[in-house]
């Protein structure tokens, strides 16, 4: 099996993603009904398509929060500098996430999944001890996985699954003639815990935060030997440490925890 990496070395997302609304004139539950929705389908449409925003003392008191009652209690790290601290952050261009999101729809069109099928899952993860990407040191810290997920209608919850390799297995069998009445059995062998049990060392179609170094032959106009210049990565997103360009925002909230009830 293939891993595959997106790759964009754009400008990075300076501020925070803040949710809003999607559009001043929101679809009614009387004309979804009328397009032959039910009461409850058409419910759960318009709530999908509103968003309300945060407020801001609230999100800086979660993410004080967070600091004092997590990331504190972690295992000091064996500092290689003395500016190395735990992962409070990470960053993604938005043409990395909007890649993403159309290379998921694009995959699961091809495995004939309706857009509405289809869910993004975030985990937390801690990388081992001793991890370095691109001379950079990731040891213990956090790291964030986007997984897509596929509506199981036969469970009724979303489930974690490799869309990649589920398209490129029904793309090399041509579609698979039995597809549609054996869909939920043919997806379910694209279950991240199924493939897990079969192949250890399989990967699958998922979004780090972190930075990936490239496997390729350095490209670089410098004169220097190759051993010598940085190796190359892939910019998947950017956890915050290690390459940590601006910590202004998580400095003011800590340098105001006071306003903040709760974090200690």
């Amino acid at each position: 099996m293939k891993t595959q990496f997106l790759s964009y070395g754009g400008g990075l997302l300076t501020g925070l993603f803040l949710f809003f609304l999607l559009s001043a004139s929101p679809e009614s539950n009387e004309s979804l009904t009328k397009a032959g929705l039910t009461a409850s389908e058409a419910s759960a449409r318009i709530q999908e398509s509103r968003y309300v925003e945060v407020p801001i003392k609230e999100f800086f008191s979660d993410v004080a929060r967070y600091r004092e009652q997590h990331v504190e209690k972690l295992p000091r790290l064996s500092a290689e500098s003395r500016n190395e601290k735990h992962s409070r952050m990470f960053t993604y261009s938005v043409n990395t996430l909007e890649a993403f999101f159309v290379k998921v729809k694009s995959l699961a069109a091809t495995a004939e999944i309706p857009s509405e099928e289809i869910a993004i899952r975030f985990y937390y993860g801690v990388y081992p001890l001793g991890t370095k990407i691109a001379a950079q040191n990731y040891s213990s810290l956090h790291t964030l996985f986007m997984v897509p997920n596929y509506w199981s209608q036969k469970d009724k919850r979303y489930r974690d699954f490799d869309v990649q390799e589920l398209a490129d297995y029904l793309v090399d069998n041509k579609g698979y003639g039995n597809y549609q009445k054996d869909k939920e059995e043919v997806i379910k062998n694209y279950y991240l815990e199924n493939m897990y049990q079969r192949d250890k060392t399989s990967t699958a179609y998922i979004l780090d935060a972190s930075a990936f170094q490239w496997a390729g032959t350095p490209e670089t106009a410098s004169f220097l030997p190759s051993f010598l210049v940085a190796p190359p990565v892939i910019n998947q997103g950017q956890l915050c440490p290690p390459n940590c360009q601006a910590y202004n925002l998580l400095t003011y909230i800590d340098n105001n925890e006071p306003e903040f009830p709760g974090t200690r």
